[in-house]
Parts: structure tokens; sequence; C-alpha cells
């Protein structure tokens, strides 16, 4: 919220979500409300697109770790094609299966590119998917784009463990060859890569 000043005032919520029984999706969205009205909705597609968890379920810790929209001459594919990429990372100990989860460049459709059967991740590992809309060039090339102009990633969990949302990125205008990317692997810092990192540390 922004004063009068210009002084931003940053106000803390806590909210609590009653027990569920296990196996219960859970689905809920944040809405803020000022004293005149303006409203605020997170995920910003809310009420059709909501944060949801399944209870007693322990998903896997895999993340979207780094990802390149405008790729020019960065990195290319096993084909020699400089395509968008989006990197996953496995912060677990144990080898990440994931069987059943999805990829997607749109919030509101989780289901729009399922990660090839039998792909895992060691622990501390990377796995690199190119969204260049050429499924024929291998199992790792996803059905969508990235826009360079921004939009977003969505990496969900299986059907069977109700399509929550494992981690989601929103981004804005990129640059040519220059990657978006946690820092360090697995942190909630994001930070622009030059070069990039594509299945490697970022830091």
């Amino acid at each position: 919220m922004e004063g009068g000043t210009g002084d931003l005032v940053v106000l803390t919520c806590t909210a609590w979500i009653l027990p569920q029984l296990e196996g219960t999706v859970v689905r809920y969205y944040l809405e803020a409300v000022d004293d005149v009205g303006q409203r605020t909705v997170h995920p910003a597609a809310a009420p059709a697109v909501t944060h949801r968890y399944l209870v007693g379920h322990v998903p896997p810790p895999v993340l979207i770790n780094e990802f390149l929209a405008d790729n020019a001459a960065a990195n290319p594919d096993e084909a020699g094609e400089y395509d968008d990429w989006v990197e996953l990372y496995n912060g677990g100990t144990v080898t990440a299966t994931l069987d059943g989860l999805y990829l997607t460049d749109d919030l509101a459709q989780p289901a729009k590119w399922p990660l090839p059967a039998g792909a895992a991740i060691p622990p501390g590992g990377h796995l690199l998917v190119w969204c260049d809309r050429d499924t024929a060039q291998g199992p790792l090339h996803a059905n969508f784009k990235l826009n360079r102009d921004g939009e977003e990633i969505g990496l969900f969990d299986s059907a069977a463990h109700g399509s929550v949302p494992l981690d989601t990125v929103v981004f804005g205008p990129q640059q040519e060859d220059v990657s978006y990317g946690r820092w360090p692997d697995g942190a909630g810092e994001w930070r622009s890569l030059d070069p990039p990192t594509p299945g490697a540390s970022n830091g």
C-alpha cells in the first residue's frame, strides 16, 4: 500500500487453514481490499486459478531453477538449434522421479506437457527441457515455446496428486542470450545469468 507521501507501507497478515482429511485437495487464494474498495488477488487470475495442495502428500523437491526465453546464440540443442529452455533442479537427497509431472507456460493449463516416462533427476542434479514446440525432436522437447516479452512457467504434480503446483514463476521481458535463474540453485532469489548455466550449477 502506498501512502500520500509516497512512502511504502508494508502490512503483514496471517491466516490459518483448518485441518483437513488426508487426501483432500485444498484450494485457496489471497485477496486484499483497501478502505476505498481497491482489490487485488494472488494468483492474479484468482478465483479461476488458485494455490492448492494435497493434504498428506510430500511432493518431490524439484524446482524450476533457470530458463532462457530468448536464445539467439547461447547454447544449441542436439539438433544445433537455438531454442528456449527450462532447467529443473532436484534439491533433495535422493533421486526424484518425474513420472506424472507436467510443465506448462500457462498456469491455467497445468497438464499442457507431460514430462517423459522414466525421467529422473539425481540429488543436486539438473534436467534441461527444450521449449521449442517440436516434440518430434526428442522426449525432452516440450509442446510450447517461451515468450521473451514475458509470461509464466509452471511445474505441476500428477493428476493422482491433485495437479498441485510444485513451482511457478511469472516473468517479464527477457534479454537476448541472458537467462534468469535462482541464486544459488534452489534458492528464493532470482538473478539474470550472463552467461547462462544450462544443466550446471547457478552459483
